[in-house]
């Protein structure tokens, strides 16, 4: 009877984990698809011909031009930048941090676009029998600083200069393949999108285990 309750959950447990892994890849579809759509149809995207953002069908700048043109006046676009910029900015960054604190790496597993592509492309890599890398555990232990150093860089530079942080931000590929789109910017940046998938088909998510802040 032992043994039969010891077979009930393992099965218990492996169902278990096949439904949060099958939930988990409706999630990274549904996201992925999202963010692929998004930029379409202006719910999400980033202008580079324009200089600003569109969100959904709505244009999102803060009104730089404007103020120059003398069409806005310096507290108008201080109200923008506080509406547009900085309130957007830091309310994301504190639903990730709360997140994160909640449920652990939830975006990152589950819900990064990016990410999932990363996956994806690993995933058909095995599928065609493509040999994997395996990284030795002191190699990882001194890549994953990278993405420590990153991060931290990035946040000390926003304090001196925000236009520069978001300069060296651009170590973020989500930019260039989902609100830009690969199609509308230098070839540096398509070649750094194309060099992390690369690495991707050896390496299961090569970016988010080393570089992402």
């Amino acid at each position: 009877r032992n043994r039969q309750r010891h077979v009930w959950t393992l099965i218990e447990q492996s169902m278990t984990q096949a439904t949060i892994q099958r939930s988990r890849l409706f999630a990274q579809m549904g996201f992925f698809v999202l963010f692929t759509v998004t930029p379409i149809f202006d719910l999400l995207r980033y202008d580079l011909v324009e200089g600003h953002a569109w969100f959904l069908t709505y244009e999102w700048h803060v009104g730089i031009d404007e103020f120059i043109a003398g069409e806005l006046s310096a507290l108008a676009v201080a109200g923008n930048i506080l509406l547009y910029l900085f309130l957007p900015l830091f309310g994301v960054l504190a639903l990730l941090i709360g997140v994160a604190w909640k449920w652990g790496r939830l975006y990152c597993g589950w819900l990064c676009p990016f990410g999932a592509l990363q996956e994806l492309t690993n995933n058909a890599a095995v599928a065609l029998g493509i040999r994997q890398i395996a990284v030795p555990q002191a190699v990882h232990e001194r890549l994953w600083v990278i993405k420590y150093t990153a991060f931290v860089g990035i946040l000390a530079l926003s304090f001196y200069s925000m236009h520069d942080a978001l300069v060296v931000a651009e170590v973020e590929p989500f930019k260039t393949t989902f609100l830009v789109g690969i199609q509308n910017r230098a070839w540096p940046y398509g070649l750094f999108v194309a060099a992390i998938l690369g690495l991707s088909i050896f390496i299961e998510r090569p970016y988010c285990k080393y570089i992402c802040p």
